[in-house]
């Protein structure tokens, strides 16, 4: 299945360092009570229903954090679409995946993304919110090539992963 832009997105900067990681990574785990926020399949990721079910969910978890008081300062449109893309799409990398002018993205942990966009490597403001969130975004890019990471072909935590994004999803 070739890769196609979830639906519902803003165009807000999503899993932006403006993002309070705390309140993105508490309203995920409200968000994981509720909603696959692992999964993996391809077809999942342009499952209509799915996106608007994790969209209820991350709209009730940010009602609650508010309540208690937890949303950290947090610009409620920038949290929640950071929350959908994260616990159904591509996370981060999802507005880097629609971008033609993209020519490689390479990414060095949770915290440092790099983005060569024609004028050499960049490092936009994007973060994942933890390494769960990175290695599961990993995994839905390589179930989109109809591969998986598993413990026969371990990638180290420490080693760098690049990869085309021309070519992701093609097939």
């Amino acid at each position: 299945l070739p890769y196609a832009p979830p639906p519902q997105i803003g165009a807000r900067p999503i899993g932006a360092r403006g993002v309070p990681q705390v309140a993105l990574r508490a309203l995920i785990a409200r968000v994981a009570q509720t909603v696959d926020v692992r999964a993996v399949d391809p077809r999942a990721l342009a499952d209509d229903q799915r996106w608007r079910d994790a969209q209820r969910a991350i709209d009730a978890g940010i009602a609650a954090l508010a309540t208690e008081g937890a949303l950290d300062g947090a610009d409620r449109e920038s949290l929640g679409s950071a929350a959908l893309r994260e616990a159904v799409g591509l996370g981060v990398l999802d507005a880097l995946l629609g971008d033609a002018n993209v020519r490689e993205i390479i990414v060095d942990g949770p915290g440092r993304v790099l983005v060569d966009a024609g004028e050499g490597l960049a490092a936009p403001p994007l973060v994942f919110s933890s390494q769960d969130a990175l290695r599961t975004t990993a995994r839905r890019i390589l179930a989109q090539a109809g591969d998986d990471l598993d413990a026969a072909r371990p990638v180290e935590e420490d080693g760098l992963l690049t990869a085309d994004a021309r070519h992701i999803g093609d097939e």
